[in-house]
């Protein structure tokens, strides 16, 4: 009887398999909106939101610096694709910031699809693969990030520790070096120094951040940036990492001496930043679908 359960329960879960991830990831939601809830009291939130606003020009200027991380990173996507097939720098920057605001909201990646779908219709499969190996060199970018950081004695604790984050930077490097020999070294190489630049362009925002909040500025941003990575590397399963990114900046931030206000309008600023480009690439998104879906059915009205 329990192995006619176990099937039965394996095809029930088969045919709600979407439904089943959506309700996970508005479970994670729900968890990580109750961690940031418990990170400090409704009246310091309050009092942050309020110096977040108080900051002015200062405010729009942290809202618009992911412009440059996402442009460094389209670059890396771009390039592993062959040169006939490679969207101009405004499609391809249009394209790549819709991406990463679907990815945003915790759905996997939802968004990397587009990257494919923007290209010619016999060029598909090779933008798969671009996507793929640009995937790769991110996630092996996200390490050689962390263990730099962790190397310049941003802290990230035990020895085991850091040895454990060595060893990954290495692993992921050498898959990167195995797939450059098939795919071409140039490409590869190119978007694993594009993520890596663009993902430590965040010690540059939260450095500005901190200046702005009138904190010491270069002095903290490593250390912040080191633990704001490496936990959204762990909360990756919560949408927008909500409440996980929070709390590794307000608890090491705050271990560092830094005042807990600043460090909560620092992080309500980035989560506003978030919402921003997410909606951004939502309206992006939809665009490219339309105008795509739009030009493949003329092509096909005039075959007919």
């Amino acid at each position: 009887m329990s192995i006619a359960f176990l099937e039965s329960f394996t095809v029930w879960c088969r045919r709600h398999m979407g439904a089943l991830r959506v309700t996970w990831s508005l479970l994670l939601f729900g968890l990580g909106g109750v961690l940031l809830a418990r990170l400090t009291t409704l009246a310091d939130l309050k009092q942050a939101w309020s110096r977040s606003l108080g900051l002015g020009l200062p405010l729009l200027l942290l809202l618009a610096l992911p412009a440059v991380s996402h442009f460094v990173k389209m670059l890396g996507w771009r390039s592993l694709l062959p040169a006939q097939v490679r969207p101009p720098l405004t499609t391809a920057y249009a394209t790549f910031i819709a991406a990463q605001g679907v990815n945003e909201l915790g759905f996997s990646v939802l968004g990397e699809p587009l990257k494919i779908w923007v290209l010619p219709r016999d060029a598909r499969a090779t933008g798969l693969r671009a996507v793929l190996a640009d995937n790769l060199a991110a996630l092996a970018a996200l390490f050689a990030v962390i263990a730099s950081l962790s190397r310049l004695g941003a802290g990230v604790g035990s020895p085991g520790l850091r040895a454990g984050i060595g060893l990954s930077c290495v692993a992921l490097v050498v898959l990167v070096l195995w797939r450059a020999r098939r795919e071409g070294w140039s490409g590869l190489l190119s978007a694993f120094v594009a993520h890596y630049c663009g993902k430590l362009w965040l010690v540059v925002e939260l450095g500005l951040g901190l200046y702005f909040l009138g904190q010491p500025a270069l002095a903290q941003a490593p250390t912040l940036a080191l633990a704001w990575l490496g936990a959204a590397a762990i909360g990756a399963p919560v949408p927008g990492q909500l409440g996980v990114v929070e709390a590794a900046l307000v608890k090491t931030g705050t271990s560092l001496g830094l005042a807990l206000s600043s460090l909560l309008s620092l992080a309500l600023v980035r989560r506003v930043r978030s919402l921003v480009w997410v909606v951004v690439g939502l309206l992006l998104a939809a665009r490219i679908i339309s105008k795509k879906t739009e030009g493949e059915r003329h092509v096909s009205t005039a075959i007919a």
